[in-house]
């Protein structure tokens, strides 16, 4: 089979993610299995147009902006006229709308939508620019089957009028020798809450720390250790300080995985 995939990021992305890495898991599974496969995601500094990976051809084009247009013109200028079993759109920012202008079925992959939580984190300009063009999902994809990777991610698209019928629910794997707990539980000798994700706004990094005073009130010695980072880490640091937690927050800084080049 011939796949081509669209996500504003691809795992050499400095901001590359969980979607990205979802992502990755499956395009690579293809290309292990003899599919060829081709992804098309944003321009990053430093990053080249065009680029291998791990067996994938990498198309880059447009910004952090603007990729969503960029890259439906690098499809009609170039892709077009290639033939293609299956198109991959991965919608976690701004849809792509392939099902306007693609030449092969189109499969939504839904890690999360924004909604309303948009405004959390952006300008009121650009989360009402998200909001309008995911409002228009249920319309653009009328006959397109979606995935998703949870039972609540499903029902927010049935709430938007997605046919329940139509979407799928396959839970994203893992790999145990990547993410396996070395440390048994009898020898562990302090109760840590973990949080591990990019330090954005909406990630909600924050509720943790606010709720650490309280948990302290009933686990005098547990600790909160985050992982990752992100443009709210000062805010979060700054929160740390005002509530006094500093000695009982650290912030680890990033984990890369395995796809980071």
């Amino acid at each position: 089979m011939r796949l081509l995939a669209f996500n504003w990021r691809d795992p050499s992305h400095p901001e590359a993610g969980g979607a990205e890495l979802h992502l990755a898991e499956i395009l690579t599974r293809a290309v292990r299995d003899g599919d060829e496969v081709t992804w098309l995601s944003e321009l990053f500094p430093g990053g080249k147009p065009e680029e291998e990976y791990r067996g994938i051809r990498i198309l880059r084009r447009g910004s952090w902006y603007n990729a969503h247009l960029a890259l439906a013109q690098l499809y009609r200028r170039r892709l077009r006229e290639e033939r293609f079993d299956l198109v991959l759109e991965d919608i976690n920012k701004v849809p792509f709308f392939t099902p306007c202008y693609v030449r092969a079925p189109v499969l939504a992959v839904v890690p999360h939508l924004f909604g309303a939580t948009v405004f959390r984190e952006a300008s009121p300009a650009v989360g009402g620019l998200v909001w309008a063009h995911e409002s228009l999902i249920p319309l653009v994809y009328r006959g397109v089957p979606f995935l998703t990777i949870s039972e609540s991610t499903r029902n927010d698209l049935v709430r938007r009028g997605i046919p329940r019928d139509r979407i799928d629910v396959v839970r994203p794997g893992l790999e145990q020798s990547d993410y396996s707990v070395t440390v048994p539980p009898e020898a562990r000798e302090l109760p840590v809450i973990a949080f591990v994700g990019r330090l954005r706004k909406y990630k909600g990094a924050q509720y943790a720390i606010r709720a650490l005073p309280h948990v302290l009130t009933r686990v005098p010695d547990a600790r909160l250790e985050i992982v990752g980072d992100g443009p709210y880490r000062g805010s979060l640091k700054s929160l740390t300080r005002s509530l006094h937690m500093q000695d009982r927050v650290e912030f680890l800084g990033p984990l890369l995985h395995r796809y980071k080049v």
